[in-house]
């Protein structure tokens, strides 16, 4: 089987995994499926697509469903809680595989450490020629987010305003405004295949996500997201 039908495959079955954890926790704490649509802010028969497992599960439904289970984004991933409280040690090329989106990887970086009241992630964007014609699309949620450009260049929408950002900018925001990210730069943006792109996807912390070429056409980010189930927001980025 080629490598990026395996690879296809395993993220196919993660995202099942991690639909059946969302229903049995939903369940478990009585709510309708119209309810949690309500309380994450998605169409009902999205959030039906998404629970079932038939479509694809874009990062911020993990997170939501994170925010009102009040569990670590670990816990649907994984079916594991965090247990270190001293330190935890991430690798290049290493963290959990949080996003299952088409041509975005999105892979935190401390999510070993229980309790933890930041959270980051590496992220990885693909250039789209096709997005720089578009609206970009702008998501919400509590906290708030830092973003510091790795790689590449990036432009962001905070509602109505944008800014394009290079290697070793950085921007500090209210993520409860709606924002955007997309990749920009094109075939004048060289950029790299970093290490966490060469494994296997699935549950394996080294996993990719398909459909992320390799290439000059990427885009290489750090976010820091803050936040607490309940208490400050799982989604928001420090």
């Amino acid at each position: 089987m080629p490598a990026n039908a395996m690879q296809q495959s395993a993220a196919t079955q993660m995202e099942k995994e991690v639909a059946s954890r969302i229903m049995a926790l939903r369940l478990d704490s009585g709510y309708s499926q119209e309810q949690m649509a309500d309380m994450t802010g998605f169409d009902l028969v999205d959030y039906a697509a998404y629970e079932s497992g038939s479509a694809d599960l874009p990062f911020s439904f993990i997170h939501k469903c994170a925010s009102v289970f009040d569990v670590e984004i670990m816990e649907l991933l994984e079916g594991k809680t965090p247990l270190l409280t001293g330190y935890t040690l991430t690798r290049s090329g290493g963290g959990q595989l949080t996003s299952v989106e088409p041509g975005i990887v999105i892979k935190n970086v401390a999510h070993l450490f229980k309790d933890r009241i930041a959270d980051p992630y590496y992220v990885v964007y693909n250039y789209n020629e096709a997005q720089q014609h578009e609206p970009i699309e702008q998501v919400t949620h509590p906290g708030q987010e830092f973003d510091y450009v790795l790689e590449g260049s990036m432009k962001i929408k905070i509602k109505d305003n944008e800014e394009v950002l290079h290697a070793g900018d950085s921007i500090f925001y209210n993520s409860g405004n709606p924002h955007g990210i997309i990749a920009v730069g094109g075939k004048d943006q060289v950029g790299t295949r970093p290490p966490d792109l060469q494994g296997s996807a699935g549950r394996d912390q080294e996993g990719s996500l398909p459909g992320c070429s390799e290439g000059p056409e990427l885009r290489l980010e750090l976010r820091l997201r803050k936040g607490a189930r309940g208490r400050l927001s799982r989604r928001g980025h420090l």
